[in-house]
């Protein structure tokens, strides 16, 4: 897994240059185009098969925040089209369609709920602790909690999907998260098998351990090179 910021250097146009109140404010100070075409050029590199985002665009929220909502709602279609910034074709950077886009989910949105609050025994904390580790690291805003080891539920909007439209019983459903998936998706026998085979040496550890899909999911990437 690798974290990709569109913003990594002190003196660059896109800084948090304090409580912006809207997305016009926003892309006034960022600059719309050059935010846009680094956003497009990560998914161009990086291929997601799922593209979320923390906020909803709503008055209420910060305008950094529904800014990015915004564009990640717009490249979920447009980093598939070759017209939008077709210079990318250039550098070898191909136009990619994620799979699935999410919102967070309300009351009357969600469609999927799930508990992240379980302990990784890798990383030694739950998912919502590790994510309170990221906010300590805030200089204001009094952000940072000490979290318990509980159960902690997300709600998720799924606003975008390109699968099959059987009922999700996670994020995972209709992605071929391991090679034996992948194969089944080939108009292909002969690969199929032979992705099976590849795949099932890997499964048999992972029922001998008790993770079965959250091994291969971690371990694999669900496209073919």
């Amino acid at each position: 897994m690798d974290l990709r910021i569109l913003s990594e250097q002190l003196d660059d146009d896109i800084y948090d240059f304090g409580f912006s109140k809207s997305i016009d404010e926003t892309l006034d100070e960022w600059g719309e185009e050059r935010v846009y075409e680094r956003l497009i050029r990560t998914i161009r590199e990086e291929r997601p098969d799922i593209l979320f985002t923390s906020f909803l665009d709503v008055p209420s929220q910060h305008g950094h925040h529904r800014t990015m909502t915004v564009l990640t709602e717009r490249a979920f279609v447009d980093a598939a089209d070759p017209s939008v910034f077709p210079e990318h074709a250039d550098e070898g950077l191909l136009p990619w369609q994620p799979l699935k886009f999410y919102l967070p989910g309300t009351e009357e949105t969600e469609t999927l709920n799930f508990n992240i609050g379980i302990y990784d025994p890798i990383y030694e904390k739950t998912y919502p602790q590790l994510g309170e580790e990221s906010r300590f690291l805030h200089r204001s805003q009094g952000m940072g909690r000490d979290l318990p080891i509980e159960d902690f539920f997300q709600s998720l909007n799924l606003a975008g999907s390109h699968v099959s439209e059987e009922e999700e019983e996670d994020i995972f459903t209709g992605l071929a998260f391991d090679l034996r998936e992948y194969g089944k998706t080939l108009d292909n026998r002969s690969w199929e098998n032979r992705l099976a085979r590849l795949q099932a040496p890997w499964m048999r550890w992972s029922r001998r351990t008790q993770i079965v899909k959250v091994c291969t999911r971690k371990q694999y990437s669900p496209y073919v090179k």
